[in-house]
């Protein structure tokens, strides 16, 4: 996984330099995308309550997959797009060798939010 030059700021992290972020997904589809010092992103969507059990949001096995899925629900428009956000969310929470029960469980919390409250842009 890439270590993002990223730091602290309050409940996110926040690039400190300027960065290319990229990743490669299956079939050799490059993913990259320019951040500039200051933009940042909230880490994993777990509630507080659940912290001792999943782990915080920003913990470092979680960063990257945060990080694209973020990013790509971000351009999200029909839920087709959120359902292929989601799936590269698995895919990297497994690369990153998050365990098998976190990261389904992650992964059913942010497909229950994408299909029950989530809404098309308008």
């Amino acid at each position: 996984m890439a270590d993002f030059p990223v730091c602290l700021e309050g409940e996110r992290l926040a690039f400190v330099t300027e960065h290319i972020a990229h990743d490669m997904l299956p079939g050799g589809v490059h993913m990259s995308r320019p951040e500039g010092v200051g933009n940042s992103w909230d880490g994993a969507s777990i509630p507080r309550w659940a912290w001792s059990v999943m782990s915080h949001p920003l913990a470092s096995d979680v960063r990257n997959a945060s990080y694209w899925h973020d990013r790509i629900c971000e351009g999200s428009e029909t839920p087709e797009d959120r359902m292929v956000a989601d799936a590269v969310f698995l895919m990297m929470l497994r690369r990153a060798g998050v365990s098998r029960w976190r990261r389904w469980a992650m992964w059913f919390a942010v497909r229950f939010y994408a299909v029950f409250i989530w809404r098309v842009k308008a």
